[in-house]
This record gives C-alpha cells, structure tokens and sequence, in this order.
C-alpha cells in the first residue's frame, strides 16, 4: 500500500506547530517513506505482520476491531491452534463457513480441508428449516417428514386404496362388460366350449320348458323274466349288455339279452326285462314302442315284435304283431322252457 503526503505548517492556527517529516527516504521494518518535493510517499508493501486475511499473515492470529483507536489489531491470545478439533456432532475447530448451491454447507477447517461434520437443523441458516437430523451422504435417505407431498414427484393419483375400490380403465372395463357373470349367464351367440358340458351328479331339476338340466350317459343290467317270475331260470351268455343316454327328462336304453340256458315251469304272464335305470313318467300316453330282434320265440301268425315302456314304470316288456292279426302281448307261453331266447333293441321314453 502507498500512501502520497504533502508536508503543510499549522502556521495562523492555534496551537500551532510544525509537522516534521524526515528529509530523505527512510526505511523501518518493511515501510518505506520517500519525499518527493513537498510530498512524502509511504509505502507499506513489505510490512510484516501486515493483516492480509482472516487471520495474520504469519503467525496464525485471528485479528479484531479495535474500537476505540479504528485499528485492526491482533488478538494474540486468540490462535486457530488453540480451537477444539472437530467432531462428528460439533462445529468446533472451524475456520470458515462456506454456503454452495442449493444451501449446502461445506465446512472448512484449520488445516483447509472440509470438516466430516454432522450438523443439525439448528446450525443451518438462510431459510431452511425443519425438524430431526441433517443427513448428508452419497444417496441421502429421507429418514423424517420433508414436507414433500405425492404430486411434488408426479404420483398425485396415487392412494392407500384396497384392491377391491381401485377403479380400472376405460379398456379393461369394455373388456369386463363383454364377459358373462357366473350366476345365470345370458348369451346371444354361438357359445363354444373346449368340447366338455359338465353336470352334476344329482340333477338339479327345473321347471323351466327351455332349461336343460340334465346329461347323463351310463350302463344297465337287464334282466329276463315274467310277470309272475315262479321258478324261471336264464343263464346269461357274455353278450347281455344295457346301456343308456338321459338329455334333460328323455332316456334312451338299449339291451341285449342272449340266454344260453333258460327254464321256466311255475311262471306266469307276460315276458319282461327289468333293471331300467330310470322309472318312466306317470303321464298320459306314455307307453313307448320300439322295434328290435329276437329269437327263441315261438308265436304263430306272427312275425314282428315290439318292445314296450309303460307309464309309471321300469321294465320293458313285448307285443308281437302280424299280417291280418292283432296286436297281443308275448306270454310265458310263447317262449319254451329248455330254449335259449335272445332279445335286442332300444327304446326311448320320459323319465319321472
């Protein structure tokens, strides 16, 4: 620093005096004065100790205000050696503060190196507030409240909602409305399955004209006998077979029966097979013809024979007809003892 005086007398002023100044240049730890003409220059460039900062220049001092001389001076008593160390919970030993972008504090200690330090709320300033401790790491976990609300991050639409009131979009709801409920499905098209109806094994009956409520497929075992059975005797040959099919109320049976003995000498009436799956339905002309073959069978006159399923029962039993002769029932009469019959055919009925 250089400073230009201009030697000047107190001359005409009370209390006057003379303001000496050295007639030539005078040099004393690191000032320089210089007189040049009636001006005097002093230069402090090299002065030692000169305050260039913070602290002194060279022997660590932090310098005050001297209030009643103006002067900064040194405050030999106060040196940044004699400053407690930092800690992970203190500020101590910190030579300076420095405020970055965004309000983070980078702490700066004696040595120059930034301070490992952890402050609280409490030591920030310049507006930032809150509650709980600071964190500064790499990746800072949000430990506390932060005031930050779900549309500051783009999930305004976000909720705690439960599954079941979560609403769905437009698309998954037209795809919905396409799909038929589980209780009482009303289709207005073709309905394709993957080739399998499933009923249950108890019919569910209903009363509807339009209600199909019922599908069963399965075997029987048809029996050869007499309306009064007395002391009849069949040997069955491994031919006798009974099957059926019932859709809703409507049975459909067939049988074979191939007797390879049969005897007969206390039975009565007509001939009958038994065993039907289902007992027909007690409604008014229900009895059912159907064709089929037979053999061992002997009725003059006659040259076909029908099996029959009457109503409110579950045997079949067989009326022959002929060319100019009425329709009669087959009696033990008609099939001889020591024969081997063999009946065949199918007949569909009602089921009750």
């Amino acid at each position: 620093m250089t400073l230009k005086l201009k030697q000047v007398t107190t001359s005409g002023m009370r209390g006057a005096a003379s303001i000496p100044f050295p007639s030539n240049v005078v040099g004393s730890g690191g000032i320089t004065v210089t007189k040049v003409g009636s001006a005097y220059t002093i230069d402090f460039t090299n002065q030692a100790g000169a305050v260039i900062g913070p602290v002194s220049s060279n022997d660590g001092d932090f310098v005050k205000f001297d209030g009643t001389t103006g002067k900064l001076i040194k405050a030999g008593s106060v040196l940044t050696t004699n400053l407690p160390l930092p800690t992970s919970t203190t500020l101590g030993g910190v030579k300076s503060l420095a405020v970055v972008a965004h309000k983070f504090l980078t702490l700066i200690g004696t040595d120059g190196l930034p301070v490992a330090a952890q402050p609280t709320a409490a030591d920030l300033s310049n507006g930032v507030t809150g509650s709980g401790a600071v964190v500064l790491a790499t990746s800072p976990a949000l430990t506390t409240p932060t005031g930050i609300v779900k549309g500051d991050v783009g999930l305004g639409s976000v909720d705690n909602t439960a599954d079941t009131g979560k609403p769905v979009s437009t698309i998954q709801q037209t795809a919905l409305d396409l799909k038929a409920p589980l209780a009482s499905p009303t289709f207005s098209g073709i309905v394709t399955t993957a080739g399998q109806i499933a009923f249950p094994g108890t019919q569910n009956a209903s009363a509807g004209a339009n209600t199909l409520d019922d599908y069963e497929e399965g075997t029987w075992v048809p029996v050869l006998t007499f309306a009064t059975p007395g002391d009849v005797a069949v040997t069955y040959s491994s031919a006798r077979t009974g099957v059926y099919t019932k859709i809703g109320r409507v049975v459909t049976v067939g049988y074979v029966v191939d007797c390879s003995a049969f005897t007969r000498s206390t039975a009565s009436g007509g001939l009958q097979i038994t065993g039907l799956p289902f007992p027909a339905a007690n409604v008014a002309f229900q009895n059912t013809y159907n064709c089929g073959g037979f053999q061992g069978i002997t009725k003059a006159g006659y040259t076909q024979i029908a099996a029959r399923i009457q109503a409110n029962t579950s045997l079949i039993d067989f009326f022959a007809s002929g060319s100019a002769q009425s329709l009669s029932q087959v009696v033990v009469a008609d099939v001889p003892s020591g024969g081997t019959p063999t009946l065949f055919g199918s007949v569909t009925y009602v089921a009750a």
